[in-house]
């Protein structure tokens, strides 16, 4: 029966896809913008697009949006029964590996359908796991999501990194593992960076973007 509906679903979508035009947003290129590399000159008409916050940014990720809405409405069939699938094969509990960080275990569970694990702590591998953080708590609106979380060497301390609505930026909050309340120090403006604790564990490197940097980078 699941072929049946298959076959039924996918002509219909081929024929909606090619009947229907598509009028993509219009965008700006920018000629101004040529960088060097060793003598070969390279055109990057669309960098002002990397500044998430511009205007130019903030409506053309709202004309993009409007036009995959406004397709998948007129294709609720398609729609709904891609939807439908994709939910019935993701719901099922996910394990993570328990990791040793100091003298504890940490572990990740999803119950099926949550949009990030949970992590959970345990002194010993019998011992019952108790939820150490919930990712999904971050914010209200769940746009929160962690990147990154890596543990000091003796597992006291974990630094956490987030990004917020998909941003490659990320904010990073200290945590004490043994109480599970954040320090005040917030770190921001940091960019595809790793996190490395030192071997005393009395702080991390990590890296900030280039455009940040003057005189007194290091």
């Amino acid at each position: 029966m699941s072929t049946i509906r298959i076959l039924l679903v996918l002509p219909l979508f081929q024929y909606t896809l090619g009947t229907q035009k598509l009028k993509y947003p219009e965008l700006r290129r920018d000629e101004s913008l040529v960088d060097d590399y060793y003598g070969k000159k390279v055109s990057d008409t669309y960098r002002y697009l990397e500044d998430p916050d511009s205007e130019e940014t903030v409506n053309f990720v709202l004309e993009q949006n409007k036009l995959t809405e406004d397709y998948l409405s007129r294709n609720l069939i398609v729609k709904e029964s891609i939807e439908k699938r994709l939910t019935e094969v993701h719901n099922y509990a996910k394990y993570g590996v328990p990791k040793k960080h100091g003298s504890r275990y940490f572990s990740t569970m999803n119950t099926g359908l949550q949009n990030q694990d949970v992590y959970y702590v345990q002194d010993t591998l019998d011992a019952k796991p108790e939820v150490f953080f919930d990712p999904n708590k971050f914010s209200e609106d769940g746009f929160v999501h962690l990147s990154d979380i890596t543990f000091s060497n003796d597992g006291e301390l974990v630094a956490l990194g987030l990004n917020s609505k998909g941003s490659d930026w990320m904010t990073i909050r200290i945590r004490n593992v043994s109480t599970g309340q954040d320090y005040s120090e917030t770190l921001e403006d940091i960019k595809f960076s790793n996190i490395a604790w030192t071997v005393d564990n009395t702080g991390f490197f990590y890296a900030v973007s280039s455009y940040l940097c003057n005189i007194e980078c290091i």
